[in-house]
């Protein structure tokens, strides 16, 4: 599976650690709904990702070092309890 855009859906829980399991994946898309909670350890499986766009959610706690360090990760779209952060600086 190249991606998967659920994107503007409205989605209102927390990350379903289940998509970590999508390891060939190569962009996925949660940005502008209501997720909360913090960004699952299983998203770093996703040993494809090109592309992880979780901005405008509800989300809270530390990004999972390991994710960050993935090694087809070009783009990371964030915020945490409001903030946008920079994992390229």
């Amino acid at each position: 599976m190249f991606g998967l855009d659920l994107s503007c859906n409205n989605l209102t829980s927390e990350i379903p650690h289940e998509l970590g399991m999508l390891s060939l994946i190569h962009a996925l898309n949660l940005s502008r709904n209501q997720l909360k909670g913090s960004i699952s350890k299983s998203f770093c499986n996703l040993s494809q990702i090109e592309s992880l766009d979780l901005f405008n959610n509800k989300l809270s706690g530390k990004i999972p070092p390991k994710l960050v360090r993935l090694n087809f990760l070009a783009v990371f779209n964030v915020s945490i309890f409001g903030r946008v952060l920079d994992m390229n600086a």
